[in-house]
């Protein structure tokens, strides 16, 4: 428990830290004087950050102990078998090839892509596939979807969606509102839980 307390500490003290973006300005006077602007630097701005950057690290961090634990390698990754790359692709292409750039739309975009890069890794490797086989399938996967998210961004009709899409697809949380983390922490919380629930069976994976 110990370094989630200090997790959420340093959490809590970057949030504190927000009163700097105003130069020279303590948090104590400027409560006194504005309070509507210490909550919204507070609450709207640096809060959707905090709790998105600590829910997303666990998220991440849960998956890829699991995916170390299935492939039996402490040096394996989420995006080995070719998911994250897949979701990425399916994102850029719902928002800026069929203009559904909604949250929703976003979302649902990167599952079908994630979805579609699993299902075409299952279907190159093989329902009995060794190890070494998944992860060149994988890999083989991530590099051609990685390629076409490239060419579906070049293909966009926006000219800017190249710098736009970038700025999240590297983890960005800059504008992040408190509607996008309750949007987001749903899936976050699933997922948590659907890994916690097969602990054993992952245990068992990891001693081979």
């Amino acid at each position: 428990m110990k370094p989630v307390a200090v997790l959420i500490g340093l959490g809590l003290f970057a949030m504190a830290l927000a009163s700097l973006l105003l130069p020279f300005a303590p948090l104590r006077p400027l409560l006194a004087t504005d309070p509507a602007l210490v909550r919204t630097i507070l609450v709207e701005l640096r809060l959707p950050r905090t709790l998105l950057a600590l829910g997303y690290g666990a998220m991440l961090g849960g998956a890829g102990a699991a995916i170390q634990a299935l492939f039996a390698n402490p040096l394996a990754s989420p995006d080995i078998t070719g998911a994250s790359s897949g979701a990425a692709l399916g994102a850029v292409v719902t928002a800026y090839l069929f203009d559904l750039a909604g949250p929703l739309a976003t979302m649902l975009g990167g599952v079908a892509g994630a979805l579609g890069a699993l299902g075409l890794l299952l279907a190159l490797a093989g329902p009995r596939a060794e190890t070494a086989t998944l992860l060149l399938a994988g890999v083989a996967i991530s590099a051609v979807t990685a390629a076409a998210t490239t060419l579906a961004l070049a293909l966009a009709p926006s000219p800017f969606a190249f710098y736009d899409a970038y700025d999240w697809l590297m983890g960005s949380l800059v504008d992040r509102s408190l509607t996008q983390l309750a949007f987001a922490a749903v899936p976050m919380a699933a997922a948590l839980v659907l890994l916690a629930s097969r602990t054993v069976a992952l245990d068992t994976l990891a001693l081979g």
